[in-house]
């Protein structure tokens, strides 16, 4: 219902005993239990549930239809071990299997639940990503595996999910949808084969009266995606840990002082980044070139001085470097700006000549001069991703 009320809970609340009756039927101190059951077999057979959620807008709504199989061993003494094998469709398309065992009902014993489904069409979930992402989804498959173990009201879980092919729709005005960059963190989870594949655990307590799975799957979903949109660059940490990088160095390169020369060991660096963006088409790099105002000047006084033939060691060279500071040495007005315009061009050239990446995935910026300098004495240009 709209205030979050399941009708089954309604059924269960006007159809139970009073409190007073409820005592009377306790059992007192060191007397057996009052109630106890054990049921051999329930079967299905082309059973169908249907499913409202009226506190989404538009609400949401499905059914599991031709429901087939059973459930044994259905018990609350304990030790017991029922079992559970039904399948079905979900949404009309979607075929859904659920096995598992079950222990004692209301004991401690453990049950070990598995859900699997296929092939459901995202529209169908448009409500629930409006209201966390922020916008209705137009198109794609899902696919689960979620493995649940439940023991006594605490729940331990994975959900494995695959989202095929999905494309957001139109803007949503939610309350609760994430301030994130949601397009990017979804191209920064999907593979060229347009294919997000994460593991989403989730633990709980189900007697929580806020404890909803559905929800806590989605809000682990929606983190993942807030994590890579704040640090995109570690989205791509399995490519990097292969190159022998952390993820984070992806989102830089260092060049030697006053020239286009890579430093040692970045050019591989460029290479692992390359092949991330070959594997996510709609990634967009990008690239502003940059220069550190000192390192990077006296770096190209010393080129021209030794243009020039003069000296570049010892005291002659500490004297041309204060006469640089003091304003007495200078270099062509134009040359640092066409430095890092040069530097973001070679790092361009790399990734589409070297390594094939998309001239339609690389973007230059406008030149930056206040570049870092790392601990080798390297001058650092830096990266951003964007999305389509």
């Amino acid at each position: 219902a709209a205030d979050g009320l399941h009708n089954l809970q309604q059924i269960i609340q006007n159809g139970g005993a009073s409190e007073a009756e409820a005592s009377a039927t306790e059992p007192s101190e060191g007397s057996e239990a009052g109630f106890i059951f054990r049921i051999g077999e329930l079967v299905v057979e082309q059973g169908s549930m249907a499913y409202t959620d009226r506190t989404l807008e538009p609400p949401f709504s499905t059914a599991f239809q031709e429901l087939t199989g059973s459930v044994t061993g259905i018990s609350n003494v304990p030790p017991q071990q029922g079992r559970v094998a039904i399948s079905g469709q979900l949404a009309g398309v979607a075929p859904v299997r659920f096995d598992g065992t079950l222990g004692a009902l209301g004991t401690e014993e453990p049950s070990n639940l598995k859900l699997t489904m296929k092939d459901m069409a995202l529209p169908v979930l448009s409500p629930y990503f409006g209201r966390y992402l922020g916008y209705s989804v137009d198109s794609g498959k899902l696919e689960l595996a979620l493995d649940y173990q439940i023991t006594g009201t605490r729940l331990e879980a994975s959900n494995e999910v695959v989202l095929d092919r999905m494309q957001l729709g139109s803007a949503v005005a939610s309350e609760q949808a994430i301030n994130a960059p949601v397009k990017l963190g979804l191209a920064l989870l999907t593979d060229r084969d347009g294919v997000i594949e994460v593991n989403l655990p989730i633990q709980g307590d189900m007697s929580d009266p806020e404890f909803s799975v559905g929800q806590i799957v989605m809000r682990a979903f929606v983190n993942l995606l807030v994590k890579a949109a704040a640090s995109p660059f570690s989205m791509l940490g399995s490519l990097a840990e292969m190159a022998g990088f952390s993820s984070e160095e992806l989102g830089q390169v260092s060049f030697v002082p006053g020239s286009v020369q890579l430093a040692d060991n970045e050019a591989e660096k460029l290479s692992a980044l390359a092949q991330a963006l070959r594997e996510r088409p709609e990634l967009l790099l990008n690239i502003r070139g940059a220069v550190a105002p000192e390192a990077d000047a006296l770096a190209l006084l010393k080129a021209q001085m030794q243009a020039r033939g003069e000296t570049v060691t010892g005291e002659a060279w500490e004297q041309a470097q204060q006469a640089w500071r003091d304003g007495e040495r200078s270099l062509p007005p134009e040359a640092l700006g066409r430095l890092a315009s040069e530097r973001g061009v070679t790092v361009r050239q790399v990734l589409t000549a070297t390594h094939e990446v998309s001239d339609s995935q690389l973007f230059l910026l406008d030149p930056a001069r206040d570049a870092p300098v790392d601990d080798q004495g390297n001058v650092t240009v830096r990266f951003t991703l964007d999305v389509r």
